[in-house]
């Protein structure tokens, strides 16, 4: 949003113009209003508004629109300014070109004639701040517009806008759209090119970072510049997960151009997976006509990358192979057949290897079931930890909280069986860890804990719990991070965005209800926890639940 201030001596010119212009839908936002330039000079000294946009009357009694537009000027070089006149002065005019104005407007004025010079004006503004970015910087915002763009976050027109500016074209006339995701279950890859001594996931958490030579912007990177030398028109960007989205340029959308398609994404991720040293696989969508038509591929695209979870061993998921199962309405979500009483008996008794086993056999069974969905097997994986989760705290009996608190919003986040399975297999670590050291956690914390479990809609902080239980709040604040592995706002926000899911999974609430109901009076602060936990937004995990 850019900041707007009009000023004019005309009452009814102020508040016409603050009325009938659509100022958000511009981008806008109307900071203030004046009915002097000496007073409107005031008043923006004492706003902390920085503003970009001036709109100003020429004739006005202490201080005319061209002195003020010097005196803002003087401050703000790149200050953007609209004059408003009723009268057509050929002085003016030529002084207001001279100052570099962005439009001489007439009184009355024509208001579709002031929003198409505010959206023009809106535009150069976006192009300085893209202009004055370094390449790095580049790439987020245009990461940011297409991420945005391909999940309907921004209208044709606004996309359009900005896809010019920032070079996003794809001039062919059909798209493919694919998504590109690395198991992080698998080898990671070493910076040390060549390195054959990588940890393997046995000895580094699942989701951990890659190398610098391997992260996310250095494969795209990569991918960029072998596409290139293919010459296949493409545009690339990495969601807010961190996957590789591709959209491919098609001449046509027959079947023969779709397998050269998907030879070349194989090509592809055999280049890109041998610097990873992890299992990469691609989803890939239909091929479509016209570019408009890229968010649905890429919508598709990620639906097929979701049957990885029942494909360990596909490298390349075209929709057209998962289309049947996921578009048959005969397909009713298939249960687990989990025995659950029996992964309270292996916790007991503390036996690890069978425990581990049995998560694993359970899973692929699962998997390998007639007509299930990638969401039936993350369903089933939430259920082994939610139970995981309850029979340690009736094991502990007070209704501590281990520290494996959001282990079920992670299982939303894994690409893979590989994934699910590890994710699943370090909460029952963690669980049995839990059980073992339940003697070495201090009384305070297992207090604090079991109150944030029942109480987690209460506005908690260290400052008031120190107080309550007569502990300094910097010492209870290295002492709840040092016994659960995370600082105390990640355990809060983990309890609450859990009984989030729960209410999401078992109630018809309203998202914006659910989220005072756990604790959060801010909805947006909600979405963000929410969709950094567990790697979907609150909509889309009840669509998958």
């Amino acid at each position: 949003m850019y900041n707007v201030w009009i000023v004019d001596d005309e009452p009814f010119i102020l508040e016409g113009l603050a009325r009938l212009v659509d100022w958000t839908s511009l981008q806008l936002r109307l900071a203030g209003e004046s009915e002097d330039g000496l007073l409107a000079l005031q008043d923006m000294e004492a706003s902390e508004a920085a503003v970009d946009i001036l709109i100003t009357d020429i004739s006005m009694p202490e201080m005319n629109g061209i002195e003020l537009i010097r005196a803002c000027r003087s401050r703000n070089p790149a200050l953007k300014c609209i004059i408003l006149s009723g009268y057509s002065e050929f002085d003016y005019v030529r002084e207001g070109m001279r100052l570099g104005i962005e439009n001489y407007l007439l009184k009355p004025i024509d208001m579709e004639e002031l929003a198409e010079t505010l959206r023009a004006t809106v535009e150069k503004l976006n192009r300085a701040r893209i202009e004055a970015l370094t390449g790095e910087q580049v790439e987020l915002v245009r990461d940011n517009i297409m991420y945005r763009w391909m999940n309907g976050r921004i209208s044709a027109e606004q996309w359009e806008a900005r896809a010019e500016f920032l070079g996003l074209k794809l001039d062919s006339p059909c798209v493919l759209a694919a998504v590109a995701a690395w198991d992080a279950a698998g080898e990671a890859c070493d910076a040390a090119a060549g390195d054959a001594s990588a940890a393997s996931s046995s000895s580094r958490p699942a989701g951990g970072s890659m190398p610098e030579a391997c992260s996310p912007e250095n494969i795209r990177s990569a991918a960029s510049a072998w596409l290139g030398q293919t010459g296949r028109p493409h545009l690339l960007f990495l969601d807010d997960n961190d996957r590789l989205v591709i959209l491919l340029g098609l001449p046509d959308a027959e079947a023969g151009t779709l397998r050269q398609a998907h030879s070349l994404l194989l090509a592809l991720r055999r280049e890109l997976g041998s610097p990873i040293r992890r299992p990469l696989r691609i989803g890939a969508g239909t091929a479509e006509i016209g570019f408009g038509q890229a968010p649905l591929s890429y919508r598709k695209a990620q639906t097929s990358l979701e049957y990885a979870l029942l494909h360990p061993e596909k490298m390349l998921l075209a929709y057209e192979e998962v289309a049947a199962v996921s578009e048959d309405p005969s397909c009713g979500p298939a249960r687990p057949s989990i025995q659950i009483e029996t992964y309270g008996r292996l916790l007991l008794a503390l036996d690890e290897e069978a425990l581990l086993e049995k998560i694993s056999r359970d899973l692929d069974e699962l998997a390998g079931s007639s007509h299930v969905r990638p969401e039936d097997v993350r369903l089933g994986a939430a259920e082994m930890v939610l139970e995981l989760k309850r029979q340690a705290g009736d094991a502990l009996q007070q209704g501590d909280l281990p520290p494996f608190q959001g282990a079920a919003a992670d299982l939303y986040r894994c690409n893979s069986l590989a994934e699910l399975k590890e994710q699943v297999r370090r909460t029952a670590r963690t669980a049995l860890q839990a059980l073992g050291a339940r003697q070495e956690q201090s009384p305070v914390v297992r207090q604090i804990l079991a109150e944030i479990q029942t109480s987690y809609m209460h506005d908690y902080s260290l400052k008031t719990l120190g107080a309550a239980y007569h502990v300094n709040p910097v010492y209870l604040g290295q002492l709840i991070h040092k016994e659960t592995g995370h600082s105390f706002s990640d355990c809060l926000h983990r309890v609450r965005i859990d009984k989030a899911m729960e209410l999401l999974r078992g109630t018809g609430m309203k998202t914006h209800d659910i989220a005072k109901a756990v604790g959060y009076w801010d909805t947006a602060h909600f979405y963000k926890h929410f969709k950094k936990l567990v790697g979907v937004p609150p909509s889309q995990f009840r669509r998958l639940v």
